[in-house]
């Protein structure tokens, strides 16, 4: 039996066997945007009955009456917000309505790529003729924060910023839009985690297509009115020299692919490169057809690349140079100071191994977390071969206990007392790391520095380090800028034998301290 109401008495009505387990029954008409609510009552042949969902009521399930269907590209989803960065993280959604009348959007469903994470419309939402509407975790606060009312909420799942989707159902659960959003190209990168939102470049242009998106030029995104679309130039973030022959290039947000992959963009000294590989849709790899000389400077030159909306970046030059993995050594860390502070008191010493000078200037200091600072960006800073060089938070010997900085960091790298991680940055190229571990397998001395037993031990290797000896400054214990107290080799025993003009050298290989 199908029981149904119309906001009215509940009716019933006798359901047919169709066949098998199918019951149909027809009842009305109805009027336009009447609302059914619906159940069943079956009895089994013990004459136990059951009503399912529910009575007709509130919770009954329900349909809408309506002569009303909306095509695709009707009612359209037009800007996603769904990075992090803005507002506390809060995601929304805009809709416009492409057509030339009001749309009633009265219990329409809004879901993501899960079908029960559901946001039903209440009742009395429409959106009129070229109009937008909102659809916010959080209405309140995106009134307040964008100064808009054209708004409905609260929807309880925020969208990914690892890629989501976002459907859009009529009354009665039928699809009228959906977009499957992506964080790699064709879809603008730039939205991840940075503020702008997602904008479709024309209510009329296929949604569906990432290639019809951008990032908005607005830095919070347009919520409730027209996109504002991008209109800033695609800019370099970073270049630099990638394993000692080829070159990449990375930009700020995607870019039109035939730009991206015209080799006259990239000269390498006024020269063409041979050959562009895409990594992705912001960056590139390129090969020049030379492998660089350690520490030799050369000259890049990038210009003509647009992003997809057209935007020709304006030309850039940089100047690179490479180094390899090891062009330095971190040979020494005093990590937890007690004569002084940790904000004064910290500095990690590095050893030139090489037979030629290394030029620190704008390398970067990090850890594995948010710590990052640009060694000298400005001028040289030279370690000298066989030379030792320290880094630290302060470089007044009068108030970092005594130790000889030659470049401070000030507040933009920290070392943890426990565990943490010394990472060495050339260009693109890692060039040496530590990674201690709270006495695991390292040291974990207070007021003496972590000394490495000798420059040719691999340093990620905690056995190779011990405590320091000797006493420097103001009373803690280690050797910044010199030798380390716990490797004190022998000389080597050198012989010299002539014969017929000829002379030899030999010597004993350099005993290692244990």
């Amino acid at each position: 039996t199908l029981l149904y109401s119309t906001g009215g008495p509940v009716q019933s009505v006798a359901m047919t066997l169709v066949s098998g387990d199918d019951y149909s029954v027809q009842i009305g008409p109805f009027g336009e945007a009447t609302r059914l609510e619906i159940a069943v009552e079956a009895e089994d042949t013990a004459l136990q009955t059951v009503v399912f969902p529910a009575a007709p009521g509130p919770d009954a399930h329900h349909a809408w009456v309506s002569d009303a269907h909306y095509a695709d590209g009707d009612v359209v989803v037009n800007e996603i917000q769904y990075t992090d960065a803005c507002y506390g993280g809060l995601d929304w959604v805009e809709l416009v309505n492409t057509t030339g009348a009001a749309v009633d959007l009265s219990f329409w469903f809004l879901r993501d790529n899960q079908d029960d994470h559901v946001f039903q419309f209440p009742a009395g939402t429409s959106i009129a003729a070229g109009e937008y509407l909102v659809v916010a975790q959080n209405a309140a606060e995106i009134v307040s924060n964008y100064g808009i009312s054209n708004v409905v909420g609260d929807v309880a799942d925020g969208l990914s910023s690892a890629g989501d989707a976002v459907r859009l159902y009529d009354v009665n659960d039928a699809l009228v839009d959906q977009v499957y959003y992506e964080v790699t190209a064709p879809w603008p990168g730039a939205p991840v985690g940075t503020g702008p939102s997602l904008s479709l470049m024309d209510a009329a242009l296929d949604n569906a297509d990432g290639s019809n998106w951008e990032a908005s030029a607005a830095s919070c995104g347009t919520p409730g009115s027209s996109n504002d679309l991008d209109s800033f130039a695609p800019a370099v973030t970073q270049a630099g020299i990638y394993n000692g022959d080829r070159v990449r290039v990375f930009f700020n947000e995607d870019l039109d692919p035939a730009s991206q992959a015209l080799a006259t963009n990239y000269l390498l000294d006024g020269s063409p490169a041979s050959s562009v590989t895409l990594l992705d849709g912001s960056s590139v790899e390129l090969d020049f057809g030379t492998t660089f000389a350690q520490g030799v400077s050369v000259s890049l030159d990038v210009s003509g690349v647009s992003d997809l909306a057209g935007n020709v970046m304006t030309a850039a030059s940089f100047v690179l140079s490479w180094w390899p993995t090891n062009a330095v050594v971190i040979n020494e860390i005093m990590q937890n100071p007690l004569a002084v502070t940790d904000e004064f008191g910290e500095w990690i010493e590095l050893y030139n191994p090489n037979l030629y000078s290394v030029n620190l200037r704008g390398w970067v200091l990090k850890d594995d977390g948010t710590d990052s600072h640009t060694i000298s960006p400005e001028a040289d800073l030279l370690i000298a071969p066989g030379a030792y060089l320290v880094l630290g938070s302060n470089s007044d010997t009068g108030l970092n206990g005594g130790a000889p900085v030659s470049w401070a960091w000030g507040s933009e790298f920290a070392l943890g007392n426990g565990t943490d991680e010394v990472v060495l940055v050339a260009g693109l190229t890692e060039i040496d790391r530590v990674a201690y571990d709270n006495g695991a397998t390292f040291p974990d001395p207070n007021g003496f520095s972590m000394e490495l037993i000798d420059v040719v031990s691999d340093n990620a290797v905690g056995a190779n380090w011990m405590t320091a000896q000797t006493v420097y400054g103001a009373g803690d214990h280690g050797t910044p800028g010199a030798a380390n107290s716990v490797s004190a080799p022998e000389a080597p025993m050198v012989s010299i034998v002539s014969s017929a003009g000829q002379v030899t050298l030999s010597w004993d290989p350099m005993p290692r301290a244990s």
